[in-house]
């Protein structure tokens, strides 16, 4: 796991004040916020949902605020380095893992019926994490990746043409599997900029449509390599490379090993 639980805890008393946030945090808030205000590490404003939500804190937020006798919330704090982090260039908050970098919102809002299931889920965390035992610990964190999928799970789209748009780019990339037609093509096809094409694309599955398009040929690559007797230059072919070397270093950026190397243990695996 990339991350680690440093504490959990919960306020509910009234209270009004000013901090800058020195760790990673996961908030859930639930009531009694009369006002608040946040700034970004880089000093720009952050509005946050007045309604129960869940939140993301970050190192070097200040976070200002007014709470009164209805307060609830709850929170948990990371273990540095954490693997979740604010990208001052792309102004947003950032997960990294493998070779990728997935952006979250900073706050998803909450309907009423799913307060008390994120309520018990950090109160389950809150208790476990007063325990000294390694299990309830690993479990914490266990807990806690059912709240972050919430964050990875969120789609944000300005309209339902946005929407649209990322689900036809995409289902163009899925069928030119011979990769014939360029991305800017594709956006052709539907008639739309590339730039706004890769704005929608990148809000609805947080990738890019270069990078989908380079995942799903290297996905290919390897189903034709483990299950099929193709050399490597045909195989090359098939998925519109026209250099065997190219398709060589394509599998060995993304899993570490040659066509070969992958092709032969691949198969010792299945004996």
């Amino acid at each position: 796991m990339e991350y680690s639980v440093y504490m959990a805890g919960y306020n509910t008393e009234p209270l009004k004040g000013e901090h800058k946030i020195k760790e990673f945090g996961v908030g859930l808030y639930v009531s009694g916020l009369k006002h608040s205000q946040y700034i970004l590490p880089d000093g720009r404003k952050l509005t946050m949902p007045n309604s129960p939500s869940l939140r993301l804190y970050l190192p070097g937020m200040t976070s200002s605020y007014d709470y009164n006798e209805l307060r609830e919330n709850w929170w948990v704090v990371l273990r540095e380095p954490s693997p979740i982090y604010y990208d001052f260039a792309m102004r947003k908050i950032i997960w990294k893992f493998n070779n990728h970098t997935l952006p979250l919102p900073y706050a998803v809002e909450l309907a009423p019926a799913e307060i008390p299931t994120y309520r018990k889920i950090f109160s389950e965390i809150n208790s476990k994490m007063q325990s000294a035992l390694p299990r309830e610990q690993l479990e914490a964190e266990l807990l806690l990746s059912s709240i972050l999928l919430r964050f990875v799970s969120e789609k944000t789209f300005n309209t339902e043409d946005d929407l649209g748009v990322a689900e036809k780019l995409k289902r163009l990339i899925d069928n030119n599997d011979t990769w014939n037609c360029s991305i800017e093509d594709l956006c052709d096809h539907i008639n739309v900029s590339r730039d706004y094409a890769r704005r929608c694309f990148f809000n609805c599955y947080r990738i890019l449509p270069r990078d989908y398009r380079i995942q799903s040929r290297v996905s290919r690559i390897i189903e034709l390599l483990t299950t099929t007797e193709l050399s490597i230059k045909e195989i090359a072919e098939l998925c519109g490379i026209s250099n065997a070397t190219y398709l060589c270093g394509l599998i060995k950026n993304n899993c570490g090993i040659t066509p070969k190397e992958l092709r032969k243990r691949y198969r010792r695996i299945e004996k």
